[in-house]
């Protein structure tokens, strides 16, 4: 089994597992290997991955760079706190 997933081994980790999944050797032999893709490590990518995975790439981009220009840096920390004041604002807006 390998246990680190890196450029010097995609290709071999690809090979191994179509070896398994003959659809996915078929994926590989009539489009290719897939790109490889690196990314700053860091709660950000992170955040947009998961946007990547909910909505298109696009919208994705979209509301990653939103969230970037209001919040400048995306940490959990402050993303915590943002969710902390729009719960305080949506319980305190039904109080009458």
């Amino acid at each position: 089994m390998i246990g680190v997933f890196d450029t010097d081994n995609f290709y071999q980790i690809c090979d191994s597992l179509g070896e398994r999944d003959g659809d996915l050797q078929s994926i590989i032999n009539a489009y290719g290997y897939p790109p490889i893709w690196s990314r700053e490590p860091g709660f950000a990518t992170l955040i947009h991955i998961i946007l990547e995975q909910q909505v298109s790439l696009a919208s994705a981009l979209a509301a990653m760079n939103k969230l970037q220009e209001r919040l400048e840096t995306v940490t959990p920390e402050i993303c915590c706190r943002c969710q902390t004041r729009r719960s305080k604002n949506a319980t305190s807006a039904g109080k009458k």
